[in-house]
């Protein structure tokens, strides 16, 4: 690159630089060419004048369509997307419109899927419901639905159809995921698939029975250096919703703050002061399908 005192300036400078990635790459043509928005009006903007204006406006840390005005007195950018102009917010938003729904899904799951694919040829964790790739901070997939579709029945397909899409060498080596996702359904489409996983289980009546029984014990596997103060031991439970008996991992650590503790009576607060000592833990259970020797 060198520097041009006579020449126009932009506030993106740095733009230069990953467009010439993008272009070396093929990465944008590749993903401008396959938009599935086509024109038949002279008047209307080029093939690249629409998701480079986009992409620009997502560059730039916009989050609103709005925000695109902001960028039409750059004059430098355009030319470097091949543009031939930053088009308006409305002329935005109809471009948008003109993509029908499944066709841009499969447009923009195949080109995000392409630009990490080669991460997934080593072990890697799947992290739900926003497909993430773990400690790489790569996003295969996300499940967007309503505020009443939240819970892992409306998330499921799209895990399923994010593992059909891989290949079984590129399958993760674990899904994780959080409380919600350790339901029948859910998991045994993964054993069916014989894929490993690790979900935390939500503190229900039966999981409370559990750990009831499992604070007796003395084999706790005290925790190392990396572990962050949690100990472990494992058994198996049946929960009344499962269709089997699954092994499960319990997790506990001392709580390090100074604690007061209550008690309600009568609808009135009452504080419990014992000379007695009391070790308060915070715990964890979760399921992790066959059984094998405990790690944390």
């Amino acid at each position: 690159m060198q520097w041009d005192a006579e020449a126009s300036a932009t506030p993106n400078g740095q733009l230069r630089l990953f467009a010439g990635f993008l272009h070396t790459a093929g990465i944008y043509d590749a993903w401008v060419q396959d938009c599935p928005l086509h024109y038949t009006s002279p008047d209307a903007p080029t093939k690249y004048d629409v998701p480079g204006t986009l992409l620009l406006s997502i560059l730039a840390g916009h989050n609103r369509y709005v925000h695109i005005t902001a960028l039409r007195c750059d004059g430098v950018s355009p030319d470097v997307l091949k543009m031939k102009k930053i088009i308006s917010e409305d002329a935005m938003r109809r471009g948008l419109g003109r993509i029908a729904s499944v066709a841009g899904e499969t447009w923009l799951k195949s080109h995000l899927l392409r630009s990490v694919s080669t991460a997934l040829n080593t072990p890697w964790i799947l992290r739900h419901h926003t497909h993430w790739v773990g400690n790489l901070r790569l996003v295969l997939d996300v499940v967007v639905s309503s505020g009443k579709q939240s819970n892992s029945p409306y998330t499921q397909p799209g895990l399923t159809a994010l593992l059909d899409s891989l290949k079984p060498e590129q399958y993760p080596a674990m899904v994780r995921g959080d409380c919600g996702f350790g339901n029948d359904p859910f998991i045994l489409e993964l054993e069916s698939r014989e894929q490993r996983y690790l979900f935390k289980l939500r503190q229900t009546k039966g999981v409370q029975k559990l750990l009831q029984k499992q604070f007796q014990r003395e084999d706790w596997m005290q925790p190392g250096v990396a572990d962050q103060g949690w100990s472990a031991v494992e058994d198996t439970v049946k929960l009344s919703s499962w269709d089997h008996a699954r092994r499960v991992v319990i997790l506990r650590r001392p709580v390090k703050q100074d604690l007061a503790l209550t008690r309600r009576i009568k609808k009135q607060m009452e504080l419990l002061l014992t000379d007695e000592v009391i070790q308060a833990y915070e715990y964890a259970v979760l399921v992790s399908g066959q059984a094998h020797h405990c790690q944390t």
